[in-house]
């Protein structure tokens, strides 16, 4: 029987299945499974691996290991090395290793009632590959560890995977770091009984310096109660995905602190940090603290969301894409899009609700988007064509309106651009010293700078609130016939300045009789500092409830009389001169 100071082997040869039960407590220095399926049967007992009095050899498993029914304690670093490697921790069986390697094509396997406790560094993959599987009701890895983080793909050309299933769970008190040089995974998947598959850390770097990803489906949990980031070191990738429903629950991520997407967290201005989150039907991701997408032009962070929710307090996209189609987003703060000198889009077909909170907690109205200004090298934009826009808009890039509903206020700044499609409504009053657009691919060149252009024949803008025109703003309207014309709906006041740049459009020419109500409002205030025309000149009249166009003056075509006269001039010039 191995002591205290002993070095236990058990290495019988070939593919022998055989059980080593113990009648009490036992300790040895070091431990060796050579077999291929070895089961340790502790009935209760507790086997202790090393002691502080001994420098032990390693614990080290290269065969197969089944435990159950008691405690093995190993105070050393523990080695599950080999493609033939495994520990199974079985219904009462608790595994409690100092350090834990798992590499060379090597698994550990947590199973119902098995319990993995460790204190020090854990490493998946550190060489080769690892698995790590945690599954079924009651199965638990406590890592209770906070100097060093639990790491997957540790070193360039490894990959570390850990599955959790089945109600099974990993709860580590310090960073979990998925792709840290190498390639990492996780996925946490599935609803057994009524209890969720989960995962609870401090904090979670998914591509560390490497390729890394996970995937949250079928009801499960995955916390965080630090700071989440995806791709925010040189030379990485990282994805999370999150959706599925089951057993009543949305698969879930939900992040305490900040939420950093490709943000850039060492530095380098390097085009090679790729960051993507994917929430998909019956997902929901928290972003308590708020999300951060891409900070520099290099580093491009991307969201997408359709079918699922995200919540974000605040949401701050600087580079990178938004995508968000059937789902919805809510942000309780003010936001910001593209404010990192880079090329920033948020799409949107789907509902979004950005509302302020007090510090109750409370929400009072709509929160503010702040869309920055483009640069010569990048854009900035804003596509709103389906779901609901509720928060107020200030726009110094692009913002499109082609289809859904915006309830806010719009403030379209000088240089900026605002394209709406053909009779779409904006519930809130708007300020336009920009370019404010209604567009249609058929009429992209009857667009004019720092102007409100409807430019669909009998295309309205309806606005339920007021509409005011700086002097810096031009009001376009386009006519292509009596009865087809633009024009703008406000439910308040419509105060104006600046200029009116009239397009006729499909050769139309109005009579002098004619008449355009180009502008319905509750009521006016201020006019036209100038009023331009293609082909001639109208009157702007203000009536009751509007202004109208109307005795159109057309501009003469150059005639032969006329040039008779610049001829004769030239005529009476050299005459002139000979005398």
């Amino acid at each position: 029987m191995p002591g205290t100071g002993d070095n236990a082997l058990f290495n019988l040869s070939g593919t022998t299945l055989y059980t080593v039960t113990f009648a009490a407590d036992a300790q040895t220095g070091g431990l060796s499974v050579g077999s291929s399926a070895v089961t340790f049967d502790l009935g209760g007992s507790q086997y202790s691996v090393g002691t502080s009095t001994f420098f032990s050899t390693s614990a080290t498993v290269t065969g197969g290991l089944s435990l159950s029914n008691g405690t093995l304690n190993c105070n050393w670093s523990n080695y599950v090395s080999g493609a033939n490697a495994s520990i199974s921790i079985n219904n009462a069986g608790v595994f409690s290793p100092l350090d834990l390697f798992v590499q060379n094509g090597a698994q550990v396997n947590i199973n119902a009632g098995g319990t993995l406790i460790s204190s020090d560094a854990a490493q998946i993959g550190a060489a080769g590959s690892g698995t790590l599987n945690i599954s079924g009701v009651g199965a638990l890895w406590n890592y209770t560890g906070t100097n060093a983080a639990l790491t997957l793909g540790e070193n360039p050309g490894n990959q570390g995977t850990i599955n959790v299933a089945s109600g099974g769970k990993l709860q580590c008190a310090g960073g979990i770091d998925i792709g840290l040089a190498g390639v990492g995974s996780m996925a946490v998947s599935d609803v057994t009984g009524g209890t969720r598959s989960t995962v609870m850390s401090w904090s979670t770097n998914v591509g560390w310096g490497g390729n890394g990803s996970l995937t949250i489906t079928n009801g499960a949990l995955y916390s965080v109660a630090h700071i989440m980031s995806i791709a925010n070191q040189r030379g990485t990738y990282g994805s999370v995905t999150v959706g599925g429903s089951a057993g009543g629950f949305n698969a879930e991520l939900d992040v305490v602190g900040q939420f950093l997407i490709a943000d850039n967290e060492d530095g380098f201005k390097v085009p090679d940090y790729s960051g993507q989150l994917t929430v998909h039907s019956g997902g929901t991701v928290n972003a308590n603290g708020g999300m951060i997408i891409g900070n520099e032009v290099n580093h491009v962070g991307t969201v997408t969301v359709d079918g699922g929710t995200l919540t974000a307090a605040p949401l701050q996209l600087h580079a990178g894409t938004i995508n968000l189609s059937d789902g919805s987003i809510t942000s309780n703060g003010n936001e910001a899009v593209g404010f990192a000198s880079a090329n920033a889009a948020f799409n949107q077909t789907g509902g979004l609700h950005i509302a302020q909170l007090l510090s109750s907690g409370a929400p009072v109205g709509p929160a503010t988007i702040t869309i920055a200004k483009p640069g010569p090298t990048y854009a900035v934009s804003y596509s709103l064509s389906g779901g609901t826009l509720q928060a107020n808009v200030v726009n110094n890039g692009r913002f499109t309106y082609t289809g859904g509903t915006f309830n806010g206020n719009l403030t379209n700044n000088s240089g900026a651009t605002f394209s709406a499609g053909e009779n779409v409504g904006i519930n809130g009053s708007v300020t336009n010293g920009g370019v404010f657009q209604l567009a249609s691919s058929a009429n992209q060149a009857a667009q004019k700078e720092d102007s409100f252009s409807p430019a669909v024949a009998s295309g309205a803008v309806t606005i339920e609130g007021n509409f005011a025109q700086t002097s810096a703003g031009t009001l376009d309207i386009r006519i292509d016939g009596p009865s087809n014309y633009d024009e703008l709906i406000v439910s308040g006041n419509a105060s104006l300045a600046g200029t009116i740049q009239v397009d006729l459009a499909n050769g139309y020419v109005p009579s002098p009789s004619d008449q355009f109500q180009f502008i319905a409002a509750g009521s006016t205030s201020g006019s036209f500092g100038q009023v331009t025309t293609s082909g001639g000149q109208f009157q702007v009249v203000p009536q009751s409830g509007g202004f109208i166009l109307t005795n159109f003056q057309q501009t003469p075509e150059p005639s032969a009389a006329l040039l008779m006269i610049v001829c004769s001039g030239g005529l009476v010039g050299l005459r002139r001169r000979k005398a």
